[in-house]
């Protein structure tokens, strides 16, 4: 009895999915100097704007901002373009915005938004999928002067491939960008086939057989 039960422990472990450890990563920008270009300079996720012609040049950088509106001190994600140098604050006024791109999708991101302490924080911030459809837009407007809040995006499985973000017809600063990642990547479960199956009980039923005719004889 003790070698079917081996048997069929062998045969569920061979067959078993791989899991993938997931590990959390957190960028809050304070590792590069001011106006350092961080377009592919961290693992996991890309970083890109969108603007106006001549307002950015499409490369993000980190900002060290002329007021305290970082959520970890000194730098923020910041925007860079020829008329604004180092420009800190995004801004959807002027069709601007910020992209975060996960190399292999993730299952769950958030970003900190802040603004200059005489205004209210109005941002927002959009998700799509590896395919690049819409799934999801998040709308925050604040009541606090200066008071920051967290944009999350979770519940669609690793399907989450870049989100966007920008303030909403009023400056805002982003930070501490965290998402979930996978340390290896998955495997598909291997599926028996029905033959493999059958000679796999057939075995079984075989070895409990003549594990009674022994007892019997």
């Amino acid at each position: 009895m003790k070698k079917i039960l081996v048997l069929a422990v062998l045969f569920l472990v061979a067959y078993a999915p791989a899991q993938a450890a997931i590990v959390v990563n957190t960028i809050n920008f304070d590792d590069v100097g001011d106006l350092a270009v961080i377009d592919t300079y961290y693992q996991g996720v890309t970083f890109s704007t969108v603007g106006d012609a001549g307002f950015s040049d499409g490369s993000a950088r980190a900002r060290l901002p002329n007021h305290p509106i970082a959520k970890s001190a000194p730098n923020t994600f910041g925007a860079y373009g020829s008329e604004h140098p180092g420009y800190t604050y995004l801004n959807d006024k002027y069709n601007m915005a910020g992209i975060a791109s996960f190399v292999n999708g993730t299952n769950a991101v958030s970003i900190w938004a802040n603004t200059v302490s005489t205004q209210v924080l109005r941002a927002w911030a959009k998700a799509y999928d590896l395919e690049g459809h819409l799934l999801g837009t998040i709308s925050l407007t604040g009541t606090v002067l200066g008071q920051g809040a967290w944009f999350n995006f979770s519940g669609f499985g690793w399907n989450i491939g870049r989100i966007e973000f920008s303030g909403l017809n009023r400056r805002a600063a982003f930070d501490d960008l965290s998402f979930n990642a996978r340390e290896t990547e998955p495997q598909d479960p291997v599926i028996p086939e029905p033959t493999t199956m059958l000679l796999l009980g057939s075995g079984l039923c075989g070895l409990a057989g003549l594990k009674r005719r022994k007892k019997k004889t």
